[in-house]
């Protein structure tokens, strides 16, 4: 075998090798860390609050982890006047070890509209405030997580 043909051989596996880690890591993220909007009309559904004017639903569902994980909570808003709110997920929580969550109760959780546009979503661990026309806002653990990892290593 000559150098050329070791050479383009190298280069073949190289090349597999980083398709293969590119689809693997998109496959990560869409299964272990996928966007909000992905959850529509995921898991099971515990209950509905009504906005002050009729205008929204906040619905309360479990999205369950199975025997090896915890069930994540998951807010989602309908609406019969606004289109964009078609079980449009603003929350995600997660009882990871991390942080204090992880005495999560599932029993706790309230939804309470404070107006027509704000929600408050609270448990035995924190409350949130959620805008729900301003997605800046929504709540997602991961982020949660993220920013308590990096102000741990800060510290």
């Amino acid at each position: 075998m000559d150098y050329f043909e070791c050479d383009k051989k190298r280069k073949v596996v190289k090349v597999l090798l980083a398709c293969a880690l590119a689809i693997f890591s998109a496959i990560s993220f869409f299964l272990i860390s996928p966007p909000l909007y992905l959850l529509k009309g995921k898991g099971d559904y515990l209950y509905s609050v009504v906005s002050p004017d009729q205008g929204y639903r906040a619905s309360l569902y479990v999205i369950s982890g199975g025997s090896l994980s915890s069930d994540m909570i998951r807010v989602g808003i309908d609406s019969t006047r606004d289109k964009r709110f078609d079980d449009r997920t603003i929350y995600l929580y997660y009882p990871y070890d991390d942080l204090p969550s992880n005495k999560f109760n599932i029993e706790t959780v309230r939804i309470d509209w404070l107006s027509e546009q704000e929600v408050a979503i609270s448990n035995n661990v924190m409350t949130k405030v959620i805008n729900i026309h301003d997605r800046k806002d929504y709540y997602n653990w991961r982020k949660e997580l993220r920013l308590h990892k990096k102000t741990v290593r800060d510290h």
